[in-house]
């Protein structure tokens, strides 16, 4: 009685925690995928729990206990598995508003799970998701193929802060209250060459402050404000410089 009262107590203090392992030291072929599934599909309960607890997650932690599995993951490993499976496009927006709700995962890993691991992400989960307020009109334009508006690009794009910033070049071709024609200027011409949008986001201060993108993306200018935008924001980085930087 005594073990298998120890047995579920500690079943309870695993089933909420955030620290979900992929390897059994163990000869279990099909380990990593049981344990993903499984923890996907009570992702809505320890989600749930945790946000009532006030409990933050990490995207990454060593086991706070003894135990046999030897490997993190990360709640992006640890969702894929379920939605690579056949679902319906319903469960695919719970799980994901449910990861967008509680802050689990940053914008940019449900479009990695999208690009690099060919996770489907119907377009009418995205619209769903855009709608609910739970993703940006600039991850759901970039599944839809629609051309940012400048409120999409409000993280690294003021108009009027633009025009000032190029009205040496844009006076006289572009109004300063087309905010259309500034929007597609700043995509087609200032993203490319790292002009600053506004400013709340400086791309060369960003490409300096952090190396680890500098050496990722060297002179793809485009891509400093992609990163901020879907993962600099999530992650706390800096955008700008500041008075104590």
């Amino acid at each position: 009685m005594k073990n298998r009262r120890n047995q579920k107590d500690n079943q309870g203090s695993n089933s909420g925690c955030s620290n979900i392992h992929s390897r059994c030291n163990s000869g279990w072929h099909s380990r990593r995928r049981c344990t993903s599934r499984l923890a996907a599909g009570l992702l809505t309960a320890s989600i749930g729990a945790a946000a009532v607890c006030g409990t933050s997650f990490e995207a990454r932690a060593a086991a706070k206990y003894d135990s046999r599995w030897t490997d993190p993951m990360s709640w992006e490993d640890t969702i894929e598995p379920e939605l690579l499976v056949e679902t319906d496009n319903n469960m695919i927006y719970q799980q994901l508003r449910l990861c967008m709700r509680y802050r689990v995962i940053p914008e940019g890993d449900i479009w990695d799970l999208n690009q690099a691991r060919r996770v489907k992400m119907p377009l009418e989960v995205m619209k769903k998701l855009y709608d609910g307020g739970y993703i940006s009109g600039y991850l759901y334009k970039k599944f839809s193929g629609e051309i940012w508006d400048w409120t999409d690009l409000k993280d690294v794009f003021d108009p009027a802060w633009y025009y000032n910033a190029q009205k040496s070049r844009l006076a006289g071709i572009i109004a300063p209250n087309d905010y259309v024609s500034l929007t597609l200027d700043f995509i087609g011409n200032g993203m490319p060459n790292g002009w600053r949008g506004s400013e709340d986001f400086d791309p060369a201060y960003y490409r300096q402050k952090y190396p680890d993108l500098d050496k990722l993306y060297g002179d793809d200018w485009a891509k400093y404000y992609n990163h901020y935008i879907l993962y600099g924001l999530f992650e706390g980085r800096e955008g700008v410089k500041h008075a104590h930087s």
